[in-house]
């Protein structure tokens, strides 16, 4: 059954690597909902959080393959509870 998905990631920022990490989903036919780029409390780090719809097996499959991108530290994927509160914490970062 397809949830929501909250799909975040940590890597080093570079030229490229939205495009590449979006290449994840675009290859599996998943749409991206809800997307916000932002760095980190790290320079250099950005923080990328994508709000999908799939089902669980796929977010775990799609947060390995994130992993494997040489720039991308670490990924991870929350369901559903508490996903637009998050956010919108994340949002209100970016406009600050």
């Amino acid at each position: 059954m397809k949830r929501e998905y909250l799909v975040t990631t940590l890597a080093q920022d570079r030229v490229g690597l939205l495009s590449r990490v979006a290449m994840v989903f675009s290859r599996r036919g998943i749409n991206i909902e809800r997307l916000t780029l932002a760095e980190s409390a790290m320079k250099g780090i950005a923080s990328i959080s994508m709000v999908i719809h799939t089902d669980g097996r796929t977010a775990r499959q799609i947060v390995k393959q994130i992993e494997k991108q040489v720039e991308v530290l670490q990924a991870f994927a929350a369901e559903r509870p508490g996903i637009n509160q998050h956010m919108e914490k994340d949002l209100q970062m970016v406009t600050y």
